[in-house]
C-alpha cells in the first residue's frame, strides 16, 4: 500500500492530464452493482483521512461531487428508498 505522501506525487502525475475536464460515458450495471458502487463511495468518503489512499487526498469539492454521483445513481436506479432503508439497519 502506498503512504499518503506517495499517494499524492501519483495524483500529481495524474494531474498532467485534465483532470478537472468533465466526461460523459454510458454505464449499464445491475442495481446489485450500482448499490455496491454507491456503498463504495459512501465508504470512502466516511473515511477519508483515515487510511492512506486516493480518498484520503481528495479535496472537499471531489468529495462533494462523488456524492452527488452516488445520489444520482441511487435515483437513476430506483434504489434511494432501499439505501436509506439499509442506513437505518445499519445503525
Amino acid at each position: 500500500m502506498l503512504s499518503g505522501k506517495e499517494m499524492n506525487i501519483v495524483y500529481e502525475m495524474l494531474s498532467v492530464f485534465p483532470l478537472e475536464e468533465p466526461v460523459k460515458f454510458s454505464l449499464h450495471v445491475s442495481r446489485k452493482v450500482a448499490l455496491f458502487m454507491v456503498k463504495t463511495m459512501e465508504l470512502g468518503i466516511v473515511s477519508k483521512g483515515d487510511e492512506p489512499g486516493l480518498f484520503s487526498i481528495a479535496d472537499d469539492g471531489t468529495m462533494e461531487e462523488l456524492k452527488k454521483i452516488s445520489e444520482d445513481i441511487l435515483s437513476k436506479a430506483g434504489l434511494t428508498n432501499l439505501n436509506e432503508k439499509l442506513k437505518t439497519l445499519a445503525k
